[in-house]
């Protein structure tokens, strides 16, 4: 099982991830792909909202996806929520199963 990095890189840009408490009371999301700010946000597990380990690295790869599209410059593939979400799966998935030598 792979862990949710700090930072990460997508086309030679540092990407911040960054954990609040807020983000569902705000925003009524679990994450968060801000393009300005070159950071993924992600709502962490709270003793007031519990939230699964594989729900956050699911929330963790669909937002990692949203990056993607928009480092292409693919604006309706990244407003595409339905696409993102299987993408993210995809990844997840890969992630979750690949074996190290």
């Amino acid at each position: 099982m792979f862990e949710i990095p700090k930072r990460f890189e997508i086309i030679s840009q540092e990407i911040e991830v960054e954990f609040v408490d807020d983000l569902v009371l705000y925003q009524q999301s679990l994450g968060q792909a801000r393009f300005n700010e070159n950071k993924i946000i992600i709502q962490k597990s709270t003793p007031s909202y519990p939230i699964a380990d594989g729900q956050l690295k699911h929330t963790f790869c669909h937002e990692v996806v949203h990056k993607w599209f928009n480092a292409m410059g693919e604006t309706e593939l990244c407003a595409n929520e339905q696409l993102v979400d299987v993408m993210g799966n995809l990844l997840l998935q890969f992630l979750n199963t690949k074996e190290e030598e």
